[in-house]
């Protein structure tokens, strides 16, 4: 759970300038979902490639 903090923090809140705070809740949710699509794409990647 660290990580995933340090991750956001340091690729979409420190590197960029919001124009407000919509802005900001926008980009940080559209990163969650990213973040949560590709998960679960890898396991089900995995579970495919094992048969399970």
């Amino acid at each position: 759970m660290v990580r995933f903090f340090l991750n956001l923090k340091v690729e979409r809140v420190c590197l960029r300038d919001y124009a407000n705070h919509d802005e900001a809740m926008r980009v940080i949710a559209d990163y969650i979902v990213v973040l949560q699509q590709c998960s679960l794409a890898l396991k089900i990647g995995v579970s495919a490639a094992h048969g399970v």
